[in-house]
């Protein structure tokens, strides 16, 4: 999800490529974060913490809620009221650092039994 995401905002940031076709796949994407995010966090916390373990997911989100924006704001007075490229860079970079952490957890994931790849039944 974040490799399309990453791809979408270079694509964005340093082609001509319809925004319409990039917009629908960074829905796509976002969408299909959305709905593996929920169960992973039920999978790798001791029984008695999901609650605990949603509640800082959703925590954590809304404070990137509340602290995108501002960014995004101060990036963009920056570059002289200019949203392209250098927003559209920002994210680009966000969504590597998200592929990046989603490598790591998932050779995190491996070499300690794959709990996270594992089918569900």
């Amino acid at each position: 999800c974040s490799a399309v995401l990453f791809l979408v905002h270079i694509c964005l940031a340093l082609t001509s490529i319809s925004p319409i076709v990039l917009l629908v796949a960074q829905g796509l994407a976002a969408a299909t974060y959305v709905t593996a995010i929920g169960p992973i966090a039920s999978m790798v916390v001791p029984r008695e913490g999901p609650g605990t373990a949603f509640g800082v997911m959703l925590s954590l989100q809304n404070f990137l809620y509340a602290i995108f924006p501002l960014v995004v704001g101060v990036i963009h007075e920056l570059s002289r009221d200019r949203f392209i490229p250098n927003v559209e860079i920002f994210f680009s970079f966000c969504g590597f650092l998200g592929t990046l952490a989603g490598i790591m957890l998932y050779c995190d994931d491996l070499l300690n039994g794959g709990e996270c790849n594992r089918p569900i039944g």
